[in-house]
């Protein structure tokens, strides 16, 4: 089966400025903290931050220009999709940084960046999509809390919650870290001695 994925399109740069790793707009400081992960606050369309990869993501809403910003500790490979035929277009961005960290951005304007007309179209996205847990834009910093609890990190109107938990790899993600960046054979890593 043909991959629907293109090759990376490298931009090193920091144009996008909503990143969680983009050095020139630095998120909130904030601490991971080991707190209860509802996978239904990070759930959209049935793609979770606890379980997305790239091939769901390409699945679920169409083949993307996967795009490549700073390098480094700050390096981060982004998938864009932008919304069809709304006046007020919405952007959803999955962002993937080194180590397992995922994220996804959604967000809505014409607040440019390099790279965004990479951003494929897609019907699947809207001002009207949302969780499972029923977050959606548009929503008032009561209703967020309402759903999501304090924030740990506030300044002004932005607000930052970091959540950090800890699930078994399933074979397919280690076979596909394996793929991308030349991680052990599953026999060898099983045989490592632990610490």
């Amino acid at each position: 089966m043909e991959s629907l994925r293109s090759k990376p399109f490298d931009l090193e740069d920091s144009s996008d400025w909503w990143s969680m790793n983009n050095e020139k707009e630095p998120a909130l400081p904030v601490q991971p903290i080991e707190k209860h992960f509802d996978g239904g606050h990070y759930n959209i369309l049935g793609l979770s931050l606890d379980m997305v990869d790239s091939d769901k993501i390409t699945a679920k809403l169409g083949k993307v220009t996967f795009v490549d910003h700073g390098d480094g500790a700050n390096w981060r490979r982004q998938a864009c999709y932008v919304s069809v035929g709304q006046s007020d277009r919405v952007y959803w961005v999955f962002e993937f940084a080194e180590g397992p960290s995922s994220a996804f951005d959604l967000f809505r304007g014409d607040a440019n960046w390099n790279g965004n007309e990479l951003c494929a179209k897609s019907k699947l996205v809207s001002k009207t999509v949302a969780t499972t847990s029923s977050l959606k834009l548009g929503l008032s910093r009561s209703e967020v809390e309402a759903i999501l609890g304090k924030p740990e990190a506030t300044s002004g109107e932005r607000i930052a919650y970091c959540r950090k938990f800890k699930r078994t790899t399933t074979r397919r993600e280690f076979e596909k870290l394996r793929a991308d960046y030349g991680a052990p054979s599953l026999k060898r890593f099983r045989g490592a001695p632990t610490v």
